[in-house]
């Protein structure tokens, strides 16, 4: 499984938790409007994973021509600004991904009833891709340094191939004969 495709599964059983009815009490309350309005929409939630299964099998190069149309709509519905924050974190670069978080936290914060019914979802990415963001900034630290480690290595491996050749040559000089007649130290 690619970390790629955690959102998507996520996703998956977010819409299949909804989907379902919990069975009613009898002496149960009405909800009130404000949370009703917050309860997913099982055919959005449908709708948007069903653009995510599409967009997620794009070249880069069409992703690409797909962000650029559907950024320049003039004013796109909670759907389509999910869509483009998901094509924008599928560019894989640290600029796309800030890009698509900052489209997640505008829609987390918008009050329309399209993005209160996608806000399960939303949080959920929100959530999934800082902790991936976390974990590629933990990877890239490793890897730097490991490659900081390398360094140092290669470089005690040049010294100590200069001390053996220095110790060579000092072996491999002949020792001087002694004058006769010299005092032995």
């Amino acid at each position: 499984m690619r970390l790629t495709d955690l959102p998507l599964l996520l996703a998956a059983a977010a819409l299949t938790a909804c989907s379902s009815t919990p069975p009613a009490t009898p002496s149960a309350q009405p909800a009130p409007h404000a949370v009703l309005a917050t309860q997913p929409a099982p055919e959005l939630l449908s709708a948007a994973l069903t653009d995510w299964a599409r967009d997620q099998q794009w070249e880069a190069p069409e992703r690409a021509r797909e962000i650029q149309r559907l950024a320049s709509l003039p004013r796109p519905d909670a759907r389509t600004t999910l869509r483009l924050a998901h094509l924008w974190h599928l560019q894989d670069d640290a600029q796309s991904r800030t890009q698509a978080r900052h489209l997640l936290a505008g829609l987390s914060q918008s009050g329309s009833a399209d993005a209160a019914a996608l806000a399960p979802l939303v949080s959920l990415l929100q959530e999934s891709w800082n902790t991936q963001g976390a974990l590629e900034e933990k990877v890239e630290a490793l890897g730097q340094q490991l490659r900081d480690a390398n360094a140092r290595a290669d470089a005690l491996g040049s010294k100590i191939q200069e001390l053996k050749a220095i110790e060579h040559s000092l072996v491999s000089r002949p020792v001087p004969d002694a004058p006769v007649g010299a005092p032995k130290r």
